[in-house]
C-alpha cells in the first residue's frame, strides 16, 4: 500500500544521499537512522524512532530535545571532529 511506497521511497533516497560524497556532489553523507532507531528487542518495531528520542510518545518521526543532542554529538564525532 502507501505506507509500503512512502517506506521504499524513503529507503531509495536514503541510499541516493549516502553515495553522493563517492560522486564528489557533497562532503559528507551521514546515516542518523541507526542512531535514533531501537531494534526489537526494545520493544519497539524495527526501525521506529527509539521513545526516549521522541517528541510525543506516539510520535516516530519527529525528535525531542533528546534526539537532537545525539544527533549533534554523531554529527560531531562523524564530520566535525578535527575542527578548531
Amino acid at each position: 500500500g502507501v505506507k509500503d511506497a512512502r517506506v521504499a521511497a524513503t529507503l531509495e533516497l536514503n541510499s541516493w544521499i549516502a553515495s553522493r560524497p563517492s560522486h564528489g556532489e557533497a562532503d559528507y553523507a551521514v546515516d542518523l537512522g541507526p542512531v535514533l532507531r531501537c531494534d526489537e528487542r526494545a520493544g519497539v518495531r524495527a526501525g521506529d524512532l527509539c521513545p526516549s528520542y521522541r517528541r510525543f510518545p506516539t510520535d516516530r518521526i519527529h525528535w525531542n530535545a533528546a534526539g537532537h543532542k545525539r544527533v549533534a554529538e554523531v554529527l560531531y564525532q562523524s564530520v566535525f571532529n578535527d575542527c578548531r
